[in-house]
C-alpha cells in the first residue's frame, strides 16, 4: 500500500517527520513523498536540503511559490498548486 506525505514547511514537516520514518520501514507500506511551498523557496531557505539530509527522497516537488505580493500572484500560486498535486496524486 502506498501512502502519500505532503510537507509544505518546516513546521509540518517536524510533526511528519516520526510518521514518515515508520511507514518508511513499515515491510507493507510505500511511502511517497510530496514536497512543495516553503521548502522550495530560496527566499525561505529552501528547506528540501532538511528532508533530503533526513534520508527522504521527494517523488514529487509542486513549486507553487510565486514572490510577489499582488492578488493576481496569489491566484496564480493556488493555481499551480492545483496543477502540481493533481499530477502528483
Amino acid at each position: 500500500m502506498k501512502c502519500a506525505i505532503v510537507t509544505t514547511s518546516r513546521a509540518d514537516y517536524g510533526l511528519l517527520k516520526s510518521p514518515m520514518t515508520a511507514i518508511r520501514e513499515h515491510a507493507g507500506l510505500t511511502l511517497q513523498t510530496i514536497v512543495s511551498g516553503t521548502h522550495l523557496a530560496p527566499s525561505h531557505g529552501r528547506t528540501i536540503s532538511e528532508i533530503e539530509n533526513d534520508g527522504f527522497k521527494p517523488d514529487w516537488l509542486v513549486d507553487l511559490i510565486i514572490d510577489s505580493p499582488s492578488k493576481v500572484s496569489r491566484a496564480y500560486s493556488m493555481g499551480l498548486g492545483l496543477i502540481g498535486f493533481a499530477t502528483a496524486f
